[in-house]
């Protein structure tokens, strides 16, 4: 009968006493997982990652019993390692690993509408030597049929700067300060967040992408229904993993435009998605209100909420009184007692 093996606890204080790097390493990932497990266990980010790789189970076996799908079925295994991928390394604080991953699905993506676009690429590409491939299966060539065609939301859009921000992280250059930094990722909860923005941002359009391929080579096939459907779970998720998305690109936004003086312009890049959230009304803060009672509605709206909200409410009081946010202020909104309901409180779902 085999030794129960050691935990994996006992081995990295045994890890710790013999290499000690590596030791510490592991360690600190360790317990940024144990961490964020236990504070994700009831949180619709993780049963939409459960719901998101059943329904691409589910897929896979549908494309594997299909004729017509079944020699692209491994595209579909590939994004399953993909995202199992992106959501450890999530929880782990590597989330940088997970945005290479992602950049691997985009490419699937973009395969699968070009083969929608034209069915006959499927064999051309399976059967392709290195020349072909380079030629005109590059990332770069089918990006350029898809923009051709209207497809893709290629043009100078999201899109476009997001399938740049991947490829300027795949690649090392001088000075990379739009895309993560490698590594152990930094604990703030919004950088903490990143890795689920990634996740269900990209299971979107791939779903969109599969239900384009199968609609074209095999409509009305398993594989068509099951692509075509929203799974809900997954939908919510991507939902409240949104609203802190959107909140951290209006702080970035507001921050530049604050550096250059536009403080009204500033003011309503978080205004909006406050407003649009419901955080804040029309009637949050009069127009002639004072320093103290912009810190009183501020505090009290940011009581409970997300760290995404509180940022941004932080970052409007900063422009409003286009001074330092007083540290009272931002000691409350960023307290810890307020970290149990990290990433976000709105995210958890009721028992």
């Amino acid at each position: 009968m085999m030794a129960p093996s050691p935990l994996y606890d006992e081995t990295l204080a045994a890890m710790a006493s013999a290499m000690l790097r590596l030791g510490v390493a592991l360690q600190s990932s360790h317990e940024r997982r144990t961490e964020m497990s236990a504070k994700l266990l009831n949180n619709i980010r993780l049963q939409g990652a459960n719901e998101l790789l059943v329904q691409l189970d589910q897929i896979a076996r549908a494309f594997e019993v299909e004729a017509s799908l079944k020699h692209l079925n491994f595209l579909i295994d590939r994004c399953i390692a993909d995202f199992e991928t992106a959501i450890e390394v999530t929880l782990s604080g590597y989330w940088a690993v997970a945005f290479d991953a992602m950049r691997d699905i985009l490419e699937i993506q973009f395969f699968l509408m070009d083969f929608a676009l034209c069915t006959a690429h499927v064999d051309e590409w399976l059967s392709a030597d290195d020349r072909t491939l380079r030629r005109k299966f590059s990332p770069v060539e089918v990006r350029r049929r898809l923009k051709a065609a209207d497809v893709g939301n290629l043009g100078e859009d999201a899109a476009s700067i997001d399938y740049k921000g991947h490829s300027m992280g795949l690649h090392v250059r001088p000075n990379n300060m739009l895309v993560p930094t490698k590594g152990l990722s930094s604990p703030h909860p919004l950088h903490r967040d990143m890795g689920s923005w990634e996740i269900f941002e990209h299971s979107r359009t791939l779903f969109i992408a599969i239900a384009m391929f199968t609609h074209s080579v095999a409509p009305n096939s398993e594989a068509d229904r099951l692509a075509g459907q929203d799974p809900p779970l997954v939908v919510s998720a991507w939902m409240e993993a949104n609203k802190s998305q959107t909140l951290f690109r209006a702080i970035i936004r507001s921050e530049e435009k604050r550096r250059k003086r536009d403080l009204g312009a500033a003011a309503m890049e978080l205004v909006r998605p406050l407003y649009d959230m419901g955080i804040i009304t029309s009637d949050t803060i009069g127009r002639d209100a004072k320093n103290e009672e912009i810190n009183a509605a501020l505090l009290e709206l940011g009581k409970g909420k997300s760290q995404a909200v509180k940022r941004a409410l932080i970052a409007l009081a900063f422009i409003l009184q286009d001074q330092p946010v007083p540290p009272q202020l931002a000691g409350v909104l960023l307290s810890e007692a307020d970290e149990a309901v990290d990433p976000t409180a709105e995210m958890t779902l009721q028992p």
